[in-house]
């Protein structure tokens, strides 16, 4: 496993997070990670993520729908006013 901030060798920390998942810590910068998600949107999966939000679903459905968190969903909505 790789350290997503200096891309050194990362170790296992010895404990998981909250939801279940190892936790790792770098072995040069001390940065404290979970492991790689296994779930990337595409654009075009941004695309109507937006859309189905515009036609008035929540983000909790939206989120279901999609696989992922609603705070993902927050983060693409942020992203996404941040390139307007």
């Amino acid at each position: 496993m790789e350290c997503k901030q200096c891309n050194s060798k990362a170790i296992k920390n010895g404990h998981k997070s909250p939801n279940g998942k190892q936790v790792y810590r770098c072995t040069v910068c001390d940065h404290c990670f979970t492991g790689e998600s296994k779930r990337r949107l595409t654009e075009e999966q941004k695309d109507a993520l937006i859309a189905r939000l515009f036609e008035g679903i929540d983000k909790k459905s939206v989120a279901e729908e999609f696989g992922i968190s609603k705070r993902t969903v927050q983060r693409i909505i942020k992203a996404r006013q941040q390139q307007e």
